[in-house]
């Protein structure tokens, strides 16, 4: 079938998907589900709902564009890094989503980030050191998908779960506290790699509250 992207670059509006929700219910009834689309490692805080992160998730802490201290890796189309300050894991639910495209970055000489589907063996995502994607292919009527790293350091910028069918993906990238100066700490060329992965259709700015 055929995929619509869209991807929303905001602040906390966005980020606590309040309003975007509800446009994504709309399309996505109209035209079809493809899949959750873009996902975080964990919150951005203690609190808050986890519609557009992992449903459980340990060991990670986080940075955002809105820190005020220097960012400890480079930051992309999320706005949010989670890193690893020890063991740590995710666990996303699954609706019917068969594809997974994890965005990370890899430390030099750390252990490997691991992923699984739902009990089946753990498989190393490796490479090059520095920013990373891969994408995996979930086995058919799989209901979790897990990544996992036993080091510190490990970066996981977010994944990107989407169904092999027609409908629209409805990506949320909010920022609380976020405005158009602090989207500018995002690292260019990573964003653009990124954004390009994702291969939106349409690509929506809503900012300004902060601004005024």
């Amino acid at each position: 079938g055929e995929r619509a992207g869209v991807v929303l670059f905001g602040n906390s509006i966005v980020a606590s998907d309040g309003v975007t929700d509800v446009v994504r219910e709309r399309l996505t009834r109209r035209f079809g589900d493809a899949g959750r689309g873009l996902v975080l490692a964990d919150r951005m805080a203690s609190y808050g709902p986890r519609g557009r992160t992992a449903r459980r998730a340990t060991g990670w802490a986080t940075a955002n564009i809105a820190d005020a201290e220097a960012l400890p890796a480079p930051i992309g189309v999320t706005g949010v890094v989670h890193v690893s300050d020890g063991p740590a894991r995710s666990v996303f639910e699954l609706d019917g989503e068969a594809q997974a495209d994890v965005f990370w970055v890899a430390p030099p000489g750390m252990p490997p980030l691991r992923w699984r589907a739902d009990d089946d063996a753990w498989h190393e995502l490796s490479g090059r050191a520095g920013p990373r994607m891969a994408r995996v292919t979930l086995p058919r009527g799989a209901t979790r998908f897990e990544l996992a790293t036993s080091g510190v350091g490990t970066v996981v910028e977010g994944v990107a779960l989407e169904r092999p069918s027609r409908g629209v993906v409805f990506d949320v990238c909010g920022v609380p506290s976020a405005d158009a100066t602090l989207w500018l700490r995002a690292d260019e060329a990573l964003f653009a790699q990124q954004l390009r992965a994702r291969a939106p259709r349409l690509a929506v700015v809503m900012l300004g509250g902060n601004e005024t």
